[in-house]
């Protein structure tokens, strides 16, 4: 039976799946710009990793939601270790390819005038630090490119892959037969379950979760925050 393991890496999450004795993971982790230590949450992934059984022999895929670092970070470490591919959506490929601080204003677009007043004041300090971020980052190019209902099964996994536009452009999630949807920063559940803060093309981001939602979603999991059940939210239109 497949499970999957919510790896929190202290607010950021990655997602491990199991099924029987082979691996999927989702998201990689990395550093965020609110971070009080300075981390890219590798040695507490890895830890968790070996705590769940991972090694070079099972772990079959990494699959990347979206392109931002605080998702991607050790996606090329993580390849080199475990000999597992790294898939992801076409779209965000240039944001793994050659990160720089173009990669964090992609999306960096907020609604609430709270949010916007209070990352305009933090914005210099947020350069500095992505700058350090992306200078240590190690670029890759995916080995697979994921694609609006492509089935997981190819890889022994019970899953399909949806494109959900908005936080970036090359967003994905994925939904299994149980009504499961690993998220990315579609939704995020730090105080209650809601739209990612911050995006892309807010038009687009609330177009994917209503279509998200219209399906036979049970149990999110966000790339931020524990997971929910899909009747907690309600997408209304702006």
């Amino acid at each position: 039976m497949q499970k999957i393991v919510q790896i929190e890496l202290d607010g950021v999450n990655s997602y491990l799946i199991k099924n029987g004795d082979a691996f999927l993971l989702v998201d990689t982790g990395g550093h965020m710009f609110m971070d009080k230590v300075y981390t890219n949450r590798r040695d507490a992934l890895e830890k968790r990793l070996e705590e769940e059984g991972v090694n070079e022999n099972n772990l079959r895929l990494i699959v990347l939601t979206h392109g931002d670092n605080d998702h991607v970070c050790n996606a090329k470490y993580l390849r080199d270790k475990y000999h597992a591919r790294i898939a992801m959506h076409p779209s965000d490929v240039w944001m793994v390819k050659r990160a720089d601080f173009s990669c964090y204003q992609a999306n960096s677009n907020y609604e609430s005038p709270v949010l916007k007043l209070f990352f305009h004041f933090m914005n210099s300090k947020i350069d500095l630090l992505m700058k350090k971020v992306y200078a240590e980052f190690e670029p890759f190019r995916p080995d697979i490119l994921l694609k609006e209902g492509q089935s997981l099964k190819d890889y022994n996994f019970d899953g399909t892959i949806y494109h959900c536009p908005g936080h970036t452009n090359g967003s994905i999630g994925i939904l299994d037969s149980k009504g499961n949807f690993i998220c990315g920063d579609l939704f995020a559940n730090n105080k209650k379950p809601a739209l990612a803060i911050n995006a892309k093309n807010f038009k687009e981001l609330r177009m994917a979760a209503k279509q998200v939602l219209g399906l036979k979603v049970t149990t999110i999991y966000p790339g931020h925050g524990k997971p929910f059940q899909a009747a907690a939210i309600k997408v209304n239109d702006k």
